[in-house]
């Protein structure tokens, strides 16, 4: 709080001036480096939002903070560019906010989630610019949609069965699904083929036994007609 009274921060005589970029010069040691493809992707931001962002100078015209946005005017063949002059601060400490502005924004993390959602409701959008302006290339933002989990249907919510309560399927029913049926019962035995197929033979089967309790193979003789056979396979 001491500091914060000793550097106040008056606001109302703060205003945003247009300045020639040929008047600014970048501070002395900036560390932080900017890439020709991000300058680009600036670039394309000040194109499509426009330049919303005042570069920061100090009363002698260095940049202290927008160094990448002057440059993205610069390649924009901008001729003035806004900036907020800030003279409340020493040397000294224009010197380490140059830091803290870049570093504190590194330190920032994404909810993957709330992004994921956000650009999967940009991509239903019709927007009148490339989404590329964001930052983010198309890869990146297919492989963020899709790790979204899909919502979940009701309707495949499987109830948990009551293993003391009497069974929904007992051996011998037969259930009818429009066109199709499933029986339970026992895949070596040929009335089991007769009951669920009628007088159409299968062309071939290949029945698995239950993991879950024991069962004899039976000899090829008993597959019934048009099968390949019956035997279940043995266990692994």
């Amino acid at each position: 709080m001491k500091d914060l009274i000793a550097h106040p921060c008056p606001s109302a005589d703060r205003r945003i001036e247009m300045r020639a970029v040929a008047e600014l010069t970048p501070a002395r040691r900036h560390a932080r480096t900017h890439s020709k493809k991000q300058i680009r992707q600036i670039a394309q931001s000040i194109e499509t939002f426009g330049f919303l962002n005042a570069v920061l100078v100090d009363p002698k015209g260095r940049v202290i903070a927008g160094h990448g946005r002057v440059l993205a005017a610069l390649l924009l063949k901008m001729t003035h560019v806004p900036t907020l002059e800030i003279s409340h601060l020493s040397e000294t400490e224009i010197r380490a906010y140059v830091i803290a502005d870049n570093r504190l924004a590194e330190l920032a993390g994404w909810d993957k989630e709330l992004l994921a959602l956000e650009l999967q409701d940009l991509l239903t959008i019709d927007l009148n610019f490339d989404l590329g302006v964001i930052g983010f290339e198309a890869p990146e933002i297919d492989l963020l949609v899709q790790g979204l989990a899909p919502e979940r249907d009701p309707d495949d919510d499987l109830t948990e069965r009551d293993a003391a309560g009497p069974p929904v399927t007992r051996v011998g029913d037969l259930w009818r699904l429009g066109a199709h049926a499933i029986l339970c019962a026992d895949a070596r035995e040929p009335q089991s083929y007769a009951r669920l197929m009628g007088a159409s033979a299968p062309a071939w089967s290949s029945p698995t036994r239950p993991t879950t309790c024991r069962s004899t193979a039976t000899s090829p003789a008993s597959a019934p007609p048009g099968t390949a056979s019956s035997r279940a396979p043995p266990a692994r």
